[in-house]
């Protein structure tokens, strides 16, 4: 989880730098391979949970899916 939350906290990070300059291919090559790498995790993260459900309290997950369309929507012509 920790991993998750610190990959979504550098995407803010390239998020907000691209918005300064939207044309930088080298962050949109960073964040292409960012949001790979949230959504491996979060893929593992859901595998977890539904082996550990009955350990985890529901404030404790997530859905990526959700967070990733909502960016896209605001930054989509930065992001893709």
């Amino acid at each position: 989880m920790r991993m998750l939350k610190l990959s979504l906290s550098s995407m803010q990070k390239l998020v907000s730098q691209m918005k300064q300059d939207p044309q930088n291919a080298d962050l949109k090559l960073q964040l292409r391979d960012l949001q790979a790498k949230i959504t491996a995790l979060s893929e593992r993260q859901v595998r977890l949970n539904t082996n550990n459900q009955a350990l985890l309290q529901p404030s404790e997950t997530f859905d990526i899916s959700l967070l990733l369309s909502s960016l896209n929507e605001c930054y989509g012509s930065i992001l893709f």
